[in-house]
């Protein structure tokens, strides 16, 4: 299948979810833990690009780490600071390529009638779409 790298993160972040939750059937569990590590390597490289991109676009502090700014205090999330407009814009439409590409990946499915013993919420469920079989086409 061809995803996006914007969507194998989606995917991993749904996956990594799901594995709290409970699910009953220990085939369909089996197939998530092994879809999160056929995940990985393209994982890697997505961190790495974007690290690579933090390091040429951002600002750095003396100890070498990224400025944020305006950080909220429940997330510890803020905003990169950039010296330039153009660093800023050029950070912007490097990282949205990089999410844009697409990858062809094999990854196993796994029906949702399988996601048994599990409340998924729709956040989840959306996540995971690209690895749910589609019963009608069996």
């Amino acid at each position: 299948m061809e995803l996006k790298n914007r969507e194998i993160m989606e995917l991993n972040n749904g996956l990594t979810k799901l594995k709290e939750l409970r699910i009953t059937n220990e085939a369909t569990s089996w197939a998530i833990a092994r879809i999160c590590r056929s995940l990985r390597d393209d994982l890697d490289t997505i961190s790495e690009r974007l690290d690579a991109l933090v390091k040429q676009y951002v600002e750095h502090t003396k100890e070498g780490k990224p400025k944020v700014e305006d950080v909220n205090q429940m997330t510890g999330m803020g905003s990169y600071v950039f010296k330039t407009l153009a660093d800023r814009e050029g950070y912007t439409a490097a990282r949205k390529e990089l999410l844009n590409q697409k990858v062809e990946i094999t990854l196993l499915t796994i029906k949702e009638k399988d996601l048994t013993g599990a409340e998924i919420i729709p956040a989840i469920r959306e996540a995971i779409l690209p690895i749910i079989q589609d019963e009608e086409k069996k």
